[in-house]
Order: C-alpha cells, then sequence, then structure tokens
C-alpha cells in the first residue's frame, strides 16, 4: 500500500508491528501492586452508592449485589504458568513423522528454542510492570514529600495573634484551680506592644467608619440640592429668597424710608418684628422649638412664601 492510499486508511499502511502484551496472569512479583488497586476498587463497589444516585427518582441506582462484583485475585508462580502454558500450546511427546534424524533434531531444538523465546518475553514483561508500579510509587511519595515541606513552610509564615493551649493528661492539672496549683491562662494574654497596637487598630476603624458616614450624608445632601430647586442653605439664601418673593410689593413693612428691603434682621432679632405681616402670619410648624435657639425650618418657609406669592 502506498503513501497515498495509506492516507485514505487513516494513515495505516498496514506493515507497521502490532504490540501485544504477552503477559496475562498476576504473578507474585506483580501480585502487591495489584492487589493494592484491587482492594481499592472493592472498596468503592462495597460503598453505600458504589454506582451512583439516581437524582430522578431519589434512589441509588440499582445494580448487582456487590458481592457478586468483587473480584478475588490468586498470585501465580511465573516459572509454574510457563510450564502449564508451553504444554497446552507444544505437546511433551512431538510425534515427527520423518525418519530423517536430522530433521527430528531440528524439529525438537525448534521446541526448546520457543520455550526459551517464550518465558524470557514473559520475565522482561513482569520486570517491565514491577518497574512501572516502582516508578509510580517513588512519584507519589515525591509528591507527599514535597507537600509537606509546603505545609511547614506555609506553617512558619503564619503569624498567630494569640497561641492556644489545649489540656492533654499530661497538663490538664496547670488548667484545674487547686489549693495547691495555679491555674494557667487558656490564652496568651497580649503584650503591651500588641496592646497599643490594637488600640490604635480601633481608633483608626472608628476614625475610618465616621469618615464614610460623614461622605455618606455630603452626597445625600448634594443629590438633595440638585433635585430641589430653589433649596436654601444658609440666611443669605433665605434672605434673598424672602426678597424675590416681595420685591414687588410696595405696601410691604420691610421697607425703610429710603426704599431698602429689611430684610437682614429676619432671622437675628425675631422680638422686635415680632408684630410685623409677615411673620404674623407664619404657622408655629415653621419652628424649631426643641432647640436651646429656636430656628425656622427653612423648606417650610419657602413652601409658605410660595403659596403666598400672589
Amino acid at each position: 500500500m502506498g503513501y497515498k492510499q495509506a492516507l485514505k486508511h487513516n494513515g495505516l499502511s498496514g506493515r507497521l508491528p502490532k504490540t501485544v502484551k504477552i503477559l496475562k496472569p498476576i504473578t507474585k512479583s506483580i501480585y502487591p501492586y495489584i492487589k493494592k488497586e484491587q482492594d481499592a476498587l472493592n472498596e468503592q463497589i462495597a460503598s453505600k452508592h458504589p454506582y451512583g444516585f439516581d437524582k430522578s427518582i431519589g434512589l441509588p441506582k440499582n445494580y448487582p449485589q456487590p458481592e457478586e462484583l468483587i473480584k478475588t485475585i490468586q498470585p501465580v508462580d511465573l516459572d509454574e504458568y510457563i510450564e502449564k502454558k508451553i504444554s497446552e500450546i507444544i505437546p511433551k511427546e512431538v510425534k515427527v513423522e520423518t525418519d530423517n534424524e536430522f530433521l527430528k533434531q531440528l524439529k525438537l531444538n525448534e521446541i526448546e528454542l520457543r520455550k526459551k523465546y517464550f518465558k524470557e518475553v514473559l520475565k522482561k514483561e513482569e520486570q517491565k510492570v514491577v518497574q512501572d508500579y516502582e516508578y509510580i510509587e517513588k512519584i507519589e511519595k515525591k509528591e507527599k514529600k514535597d507537600d509537606m515541606v509546603f505545609v511547614e513552610k506555609f506553617r512558619n509564615t503564619l503569624q498567630v495573634k494569640k497561641d492556644f493551649v489545649l489540656p492533654t493528661i499530661k497538663n490538664i492539672q496547670k488548667f484545674i484551680p487547686d489549693e495547691n496549683n495555679k491555674a494557667y491562662p487558656m490564652v496568651r494574654p497580649l503584650t503591651p506592644k500588641e496592646l497599643e497596637f490594637e488600640e490604635v487598630k480601633e481608633e483608626v476603624e472608628l476614625l475610618e467608619k465616621r469618615k464614610t458616614k460623614e461622605i455618606t450624608k455630603m452626597n445625600l445632601l448634594q443629590d438633595l440640592i440638585k433635585q430641589l430647586d430653589g433649596f436654601i442653605l444658609n440666611e443669605h439664601q433665605l434672605n434673598l429668597k424672602i426678597e424675590e418673593v416681595f420685591e414687588s410689593n410696595e405696601e410691604t413693612a420691610y421697607v425703610d424710608e429710603e426704599g431698602n428691603m429689611k430684610h437682614a434682621d429676619i432671622m437675628k432679632n425675631f422680638s422686635t418684628i415680632k408684630e410685623n405681616r409677615l411673620l404674623s402670619e407664619l404657622d408655629d410648624s415653621l419652628f424649631d422649638y426643641d432647640k436651646e435657639e429656636s430656628t425656622v425650618k427653612f423648606e417650610h418657609l419657602v413652601k409658605y412664601l410660595d403659596e403666598n406669592k400672589s
């Protein structure tokens, strides 16, 4: 078969040698490794749900009993197995139907050579399997060792703030208060430096929380300012708002002889202008009397001014 024809047949020309494992039995040398794997498999088969759990019906999957599936391995001796196998393949008494002594001897030599070759191949196969298992074990041990080294390094890098002491049979008396025996603390107390660090840490956390709270309030205030048109933040803005509302009213009592608005003293001297027209009509709800100094609720006042603008 040519190159192009080989490509049509998945790239195999049919002339490549086939590799087939000759060794079939579990010999005494391989038995410890195979038994380890088989025991793990048997343990899995004999578990609570060996073949999984069917969520659709809420029950374990129905399969044969574990006893029917667990295999028992019996090791065999390689030499005995070879003799038995060769005797099945090649009878001991070979009948050579020829009178030629040379041909008879050649036939017998051929049988011996076949036996010898068969033994060597099986022993090499056995040796190869053992080497593979030993190599796997070596890798597993190395990985476990590396893991332990990593865990040890990780433990050394940990900085534990408090050391916990667990009572055992030997040191239990140390933790039992007695007349003649002083009780030891279960937790190591903090050193002065550690205590100072913890206090500073708590103080910093409180400051950060307070700062975050203030920033949140400021953000809410800015949102209110953007949402409400004419929101009054201070006394000056209140005075401007009053002036804007009453600037066209010529009969207002807040105009002096020169025609200037008397809006500067509305918040400062409430008692002196108590009887004027504007403040006498304001509802008591505009004032907050819970505080030491009575203050006007700006949002109510603006609402009142807007309603009475006409």
